[in-house]
């Protein structure tokens, strides 16, 4: 049995256990069979990452689909969401064909698996040492997504809509040991998601692929002796008992996952709907950032409130740092959308440009073509 087959089956399921039934002869009181269904709206939504182990997941959950179906039903419309989070029909890299052949209606789709099919959609991690306040790279990621109409376009080919974007935390390391200079990594093994790997390579440390799943672990047997990550991840991991140093490195916040729908099953929707998911989308890319940046500093907090210690990293370091980086960095990360002919170049200028008029300094200056 297909995936789509098996959802359907499940769907078709809880339909039925969800239709009240009424005594024979009884009149119905206020609608028709007819109203009822109009009315009666599923969508199903699912993902990858787990909801309770996945803050910006969860936050979403408890935004999106509240929103939608309040909304929805102060005009009339019962919208019942059947959530499978964590894998449970899709993976992560998966999701992209799960919304495309209707496996799912609505699910996250996350950049760092999809490169070769969205290259430019990564743009926030292509920008070293960008600014560590969500809220405003949130500002200049939307003014890329409505001025560059191929970054809403480029969901069209897999028969999707863009919805909305997650914007994180700014990330930082989880140490085994305090570290205050650029050389102090020399040598060091540095692990975090493959996008994040030039960091440690412009320094002289080893990068190392490490995910939720295996950090702590990595950490504790020494496979690596520091993680790029959030602030939320080493808490939700409890970080702090292997690695008991937050070094304060300000790599930025970015943006990780971008949510689409079926462009078909939304094209089915009551006009209604329809507006009420594209306003609530809107909301939520203010939502998620205002929310990654006031938990930031709580966050931090709680790390202490640990035993974990909070190291703050020079900004003459940082300056270093960057210097250390390729000046033709970006040049590099826009070669495949540049081969897919991309508006690689104008996307960046876009943004940086976003950031730079919001008050923004860059570390140094970037090469764009």
């Amino acid at each position: 049995m297909t995936k789509r087959k098996m959802v359907s089956l499940v769907l078709s399921v809880l339909l039925i256990i969800a239709v009240p039934l009424t005594g024979c002869g009884q009149k119905s009181e206020n609608k028709t069979d007819a109203q009822t269904t109009k009315k009666a709206i599923k969508i199903n939504i699912g993902g990858g990452q787990a909801v309770e182990t996945t803050p910006w997941l969860k936050d979403f959950t408890l935004f999106f689909i509240p929103e939608v179906t309040k909304r929805a039903a102060e005009i009339g419309y019962q919208v019942d969401f059947q959530q499978a989070w964590g894998g449970s029909v899709v993976k992560s890299a998966e999701s992209l064909e799960a919304v495309q052949n209707r496996i799912l209606d609505i699910s996250f789709i996350l950049v760092s698996a999809y490169a070769s099919q969205l290259p430019m959609h990564s743009f926030s991690y292509y920008l070293p040492f960008g600014p560590d306040d969500p809220i405003m790279v949130a500002k200049a990621a939307e003014k890329v997504m409505n001025d560059i109409p191929v970054m809403k376009d480029a969901f069209k080919q897999y028969k999707q809509k863009y919805l909305c974007f997650t914007t994180l935390q700014s990330y930082g390391l989880a140490s085994k040991t305090s570290i205050t200079t650029v050389a102090g990594f020399k040598g060091k093994k540095v692990g975090g998601l493959p996008t994040l790997h030039y960091y440690p390579q412009a320094i002289n440390a080893v990068p190392v692929a490490t995910d939720a799943s295996n950090m702590y672990t990595n950490l504790q047997t020494g496979v690596i002796d520091a993680n790029i990550m959030l602030p939320q991840s080493v808490l939700g991991a409890k970080v702090y008992e292997v690695a008991p140093y937050f070094i304060q490195v300000p790599i930025g916040s970015c943006i990780p996952v971008f949510f689409t729908i079926n462009q078909e099953f939304f094209d089915g929707l009551p006009k209604e709907i329809q507006a009420i998911i594209e306003k609530v989308s809107v909301e939520y890319n203010t939502h998620a950032a205002t929310v990654s940046k006031s938990s930031m500093q709580d966050d931090l907090k709680k790390w202490q409130d640990n035993k974990g210690t909070l190291v703050p990293f020079p900004a003459a370091e940082t300056e270093k740092w960057a210097a250390a980086i390729s000046g033709d960095f970006i040049v590099t990360r826009l070669k495949t959308a540049n081969e897919k002919g991309l508006p690689g170049k104008q996307i960046m200028e876009t943004y940086i440009k976003a950031l730079q008029d919001a008050g923004f300094k860059l570390p140094r200056e970037w090469k764009l073509q």
